[in-house]
Order: C-alpha cells, then structure tokens, then sequence
C-alpha cells in the first residue's frame, strides 16, 4: 500500500510580509527591493513536518526571524470571508487591512481547528521600548489574492508588562 503525504500548504511559496502597523514594524527590514520576503521551511524536511523555520536572504528580514520556529496546529482549512475573496493580485494596504480584520475574525471563532501556524518571536528592542517576547500565529487563506493566490495572514500579540514577565499585554491584529 502506498501512502501519499497531503500537500505541504506552507512550502513552495515565497511569502511577503506587509504591514502598515507600527507594531510589526520592528519585526520587518526597511522597505527595498527583495526585503521582508521569506519561505517557510520544514523540519525534518521529510514526511509530516515538526516545525517550519523561516528562511530568507541576507539582511532581507529581520534577524529575529532566524530561530523562530512556527508549529503546525489544526485540520480545517481556513475559508476566505466574502471580502478577503475579493481581493485583487496587489492589494493596497488599506484594501489588506480591511481583509485581514475579516479574516482573524474568522480565523479567531473558529482558532482550534483551523489549520495554522503558532510560535513565539524575540520582538528586538527600540529606541521606545525594550526587547518583548511576541507570540506569532500564521493562517493561510487559500486563492485570497485575486481568486488565485494565497495569502498569509500573521497575527501578533506582545506581553507589554515591565519585563516581559506576564500580567497583561496588548494585542494588535494588522
């Protein structure tokens, strides 16, 4: 008997990361040719994967991204909402905005079974604020860019105590 591995939804895609959120800015290069553009690696990187490393060019990321490691969760595919569906192949970042609060609402009532990927981030320290712990979950929505493409979406949330240590936070889904 033969067995056939379903098809790796987080490989064979180059993944650009956008955002016009201050709070993602720290996890991002500065805009340029090629910048914040990644693929997403498993481990072992033979049968069902473990965890997913992120992978990019040199000073194309930033170097926070170098030993994230993204866990796979979930069974259920995520199903585009009505607006994110209508996107076209470039989006404007107010047209992504609007589609990614349709689809973290989605993604959120429907969080443990949706097929998604979850890790934690050292968010890098700022001339504002210290170095944070981040916690990232990734969903992908399938044919979100102009009927086509997919598209991934990243949810982040800090742990804003003094120190990082608990006791509160703030969220921001861009």
């Amino acid at each position: 008997m033969t067995v056939t591995q379903p098809a790796d939804i987080w490989t064979d895609t180059r993944w650009e990361l956008r955002s016009t959120s201050a709070s993602l800015k720290s996890l991002m290069v500065p805009d340029g040719d090629g910048t914040n553009i990644f693929t997403l690696n498993p481990v072992p990187n033979t049968g069902n994967a473990v965890y997913y490393e992120v992978t990019f060019a040199a000073k194309k990321m930033a170097d926070c991204w170098k030993v994230c490691k993204l866990f796979p969760r979930g069974n259920q595919t995520l199903q585009p909402p009505q607006l994110a569906a209508a996107l076209g192949a470039n989006p404007t970042d107010a047209e992504l905005q609007q589609a990614v609060a349709a689809i973290d609402g989605t993604a959120a009532r429907l969080l443990f079974t949706t097929k998604r990927l979850e890790g934690d981030i050292e968010v890098p320290a700022t001339s504002n604020q210290p170095a944070m712990l981040g916690s990232l979950i990734l969903y992908q929505v399938p044919k979100a860019l102009g009927n086509k493409q997919a598209m991934l979406v990243l949810s982040f949330a800090t742990d804003a105590s003094p120190g990082g240590t608990g006791g509160g936070g703030s969220v921001d889904r861009p």
